[in-house]
């Protein structure tokens, strides 16, 4: 958000409108990957390492109770997916 608005030369505010927008070839769609998922490292008093830090597996196309997917375009695991910084900037 900060290199978009430094090239627009102002603020953007709310971005959901420009983001949806975009042409889809803005954005890397993220696509399934089987048995894929990241570790993710919060902090344990959510705001600063002191209290240390509590690890997470994040995984994909995996949920519980819920099953949602990755499909192609939008999707509620990865939504709009990853910039694609030359076509985003365009």
């Amino acid at each position: 958000m900060a290199d978009m608005q430094q090239l627009k030369g102002s603020a953007i505010g709310f971005a959901n409108p420009l983001l949806y927008s975009l042409p889809a070839n803005a954005f890397n769609d993220i696509q399934h990957v089987d048995k894929a998922g990241v570790v993710r490292a919060n902090f344990n008093n959510s705001v600063d390492a002191s209290a240390g830090y509590g690890y997470r597996l994040r995984s994909f196309d995996f949920t519980t109770g819920l099953t949602i997917h990755t499909v192609p375009g939008y999707d509620n695991v990865t939504g709009i997916g990853t910039i694609d910084g030359v076509n985003f900037f365009k």
